[in-house]
């Protein structure tokens, strides 16, 4: 995944010129500075994403995706950050209710290009709407046994697409 900005970040100073905090400025590959006409509110969202998901490897900057957790709300709303879809995870809390609506919305965010995770996931047969749309599912081995981890992995895969 490549990206066309760069975090910039400009120091704010307190009268005797000492550093007290940076602001994060939106800039192009080339270092530029943004050009009209302007989404002001895509620039500040990729901003924050290159914030968190940038990391120097291989002596260069990989910006890798962001996991971002989805309740209910956010699902139903459809406000999602004004970034490209491969650039985010969305993840789907585990307290979220598997309703036809949700359902639907998880289509359409998949259509769109979106990758959804199945967070902190507990194999329910509730959750095979949503499973046959899931690219991941995270489960927190520690809340299960052996036995359980084996039979809940088996069941979440005959679902998964």
């Amino acid at each position: 995944m490549t990206f066309s900005i760069l975090l910039a970040r400009q120091p704010i100073l307190d009268k005797e010129l000492n550093t007290i905090a940076y602001e994060l400025l939106y800039r192009d590959a080339e270092g530029m500075g943004p050009q009209l006409p302007f989404d002001g509110t895509q620039a500040t969202a990729e901003v924050l994403l290159n914030a968190y998901s940038s990391i120097f490897q291989d002596s260069r900057i990989r910006t890798l995706p962001a996991f971002i957790n989805f309740n209910a709300e956010w699902l139903y709303n459809g406000n999602l950050p004004a970034l490209k879809p491969d650039a985010l995870v969305l993840e789907v809390l585990e307290d979220v209710a598997i309703t036809e609506k949700i359902v639907q919305r998880l289509h359409i965010l998949s259509d769109k290009g979106y990758r959804i995770a199945l967070d902190d996931f507990f194999y329910d047969k509730s959750w095979e709407p949503a499973l046959a749309l899931a690219k991941i599912v995270k489960i927190d081995i520690q809340q299960l046994s052996p036995v359980q981890l084996t039979l809940h992995t088996s069941q979440s895969l005959k679902n998964i697409k």
